[in-house]
């Protein structure tokens, strides 16, 4: 069976750092070793640590690694933002939407 690392690792096939990912899972409660039930693939923790996962790969850099070119585009990492995002709203961690504008010289 698979471990918390891998699972996550699986989510992508950017290079993450194990020190992101220690980061990620460490503060969701998870350990790397950790094998990767099928509970713990459906527990809010690990949840919210793809979350995680996904909004540190909407910001990831391209990079180039061994003769190997990782990128993202602009919509990929919208998608990124927009899934964690999710996961973030049904779980409660979502941001209030404010709405910010001109309203006019009367109000």
């Amino acid at each position: 069976m698979a471990t918390v690392f891998e699972s996550l690792k699986s989510l992508s096939g950017y290079p993450v750092p194990q020190s992101a990912l220690i980061r990620i899972t460490v503060g969701r409660g998870l350990t790397l070793s950790a094998e990767a039930t099928a509970s713990v693939l459906r527990s809010q923790s690990y949840r919210l640590a793809e979350a995680d996962l996904m909004k540190w790969l909407a910001k990831a850099p391209n990079v180039s690694q061994g003769g190997v070119s990782y990128s993202f585009s602009e919509s990929e990492r919208e998608q990124f933002k927009a899934e964690a995002e999710a996961i973030y709203e049904e779980y409660g961690e979502g941001q209030p939407s404010s709405q910010y504008g001109y309203q006019g010289e009367n109000l």
